[in-house]
């Protein structure tokens, strides 16, 4: 009677215990799977509730690199003097393990090999667009890849999950023309014509803006690999650099004004762009200006990572030949610039900007700067809820 007893209790002891077990794995995996951040075994180690991208890391081979075609190559397929190049980690061949929405946008698009023979690409298994891309567009053209001087992209590790460690290496020692300024890096773009491809998106399709978060924080971290200083005696530039772009929209959704905020990790300390020393030596902006594109004003600032202090933003880690983690809230950085700054578009807020893109890249005229970036990721804090 007592072993009857004792077994029939035990049975319902396993049922209850198994109902539990799997109610925790459906809240815990579940969810996740559901927002495109598990695929089958394999879970995205850097995703985190809040993140705005959707490989962040960059973690799954699902990106392009993008070059620019000189006048004097002619190859088939090429429209306005661009390529893209499918190596190095940065193809789609991971692109369907993403999760993200966005389908079909590059089915039609010509690749090229390290010897400049052109491919159709292939599209993923879900058709998805890619996640990220390196773009090499400013001062270099794609015969210059893995030359020197020239520019090259190697994948150290990760990958399937992992978070991939690329080395940027911008080779500009030697040109004919130093002074001409030299960049490559990692971008990932809030496309409009493929929505959902790079950045998540709110639920109603719309992309996300800073009234959307309390806080909007941007992690990774890098090292420098390689840097010989600048050959350019009128602007010796040389400096790494994370770029957070916001833009402002019309009523009809027409582009009127677009930021970016910059914070340069690594750059020749006490020099400007200009190629000026700054007179103080605690000052905290490294250059400010306005550019024009199309008629539209672009407003541009960039600060010392280890001089933020002074404008009351905490002080950042300059780069060196180690790893050093960032963890930085442009939400707070944005405003402290435009205190000093243009006034926003008519009509518009600080909460009215939308988020528009992340760029992590090497810039230098006649010098040579290799960095290493790895566990790149957006994240946006939701706002605290009131106090009842």
């Amino acid at each position: 009677m007592g072993r009857d007893y004792f077994l029939k209790h035990f049975k319902k002891f396993i049922i209850f215990f198994g109902v539990f077990v799997m109610g925790f794995i459906y809240q815990n995996c579940g969810q996740k799977m559901a927002s495109g951040n598990i695929e089958g075994d394999e879970q995205l180690l850097l995703t985190e509730t809040n993140s705005l991208l959707y490989n962040p890391g960059p973690s799954y081979a699902a990106g392009l690199t993008l070059a620019n075609v000189s006048a004097a190559l002619t190859l088939p397929n090429v429209e306005n003097e661009q390529i893209g190049f499918s190596q190095w980690g940065t193809s789609l061949e991971e692109a369907h393990r993403v999760g993200n929405e966005a389908q079909g946008c590059m089915k039609t698009l010509y690749m090229h090999d390290a010897n400049l023979n052109a491919f159709p690409l292939m599209p993923s298994d879900n058709g998805a667009c890619a996640t990220f891309y390196t773009d090499t567009r400013v001062g270099w053209f794609a015969q210059d890849l893995n030359k020197t001087p020239g520019w090259s992209i190697w994948q150290l590790s990760g990958g399937h999950g992992q978070p991939l460690e690329l080395r940027y290496l911008n080779h500009a020692r030697g040109t004919t023309d130093p002074c001409k300024l030299r960049e490559i890096g990692l971008i990932y773009q809030n496309w409009d014509f493929a929505p959902h491809s790079m950045f998540r998106r709110r639920l109603d399709g719309q992309q996300f803006r800073l009234g959307d978060f309390e806080k909007v924080r941007v992690k990774l971290k890098a090292k420098v690999d390689l840097f010989n200083s600048p050959t350019c005696s009128s602007y010796p530039t040389a400096k790494v650099v994370v770029d957070f772009r916001l833009v402002f929209k019309d009523s009809s959704n027409v582009l009127s004004k677009t930021y970016i905020v910059t914070v340069v990790l690594f750059g020749m300390e006490g020099v400007g762009i200009d190629g000026q020393p700054h007179s103080n030596p605690d000052e905290p902006i490294y250059f400010q200006g306005t550019q024009y594109v199309e008629g539209k004003p672009i407003e541009m600032i960039q600060y010392h990572s280890s001089k933020l202090g002074v404008i009351g933003f905490p002080r950042q880690k300059t780069l060196t030949d180690d790893y050093q983690k960032y963890d930085m809230d442009f939400k707070k950085l944005f405003p402290l610039y435009l205190a000093s700054n243009p006034t926003l578009p008519p009509g518009q807020t600080l909460n009215d900007a939308i988020i528009d893109g992340l760029d992590i890249y090497t810039s230098t005229q006649g010098g040579d700067l290799d960095f290493t970036v790895s566990e790149v990721n957006m994240i946006g804090d939701p706002p605290t809820p009131p106090s009842s």
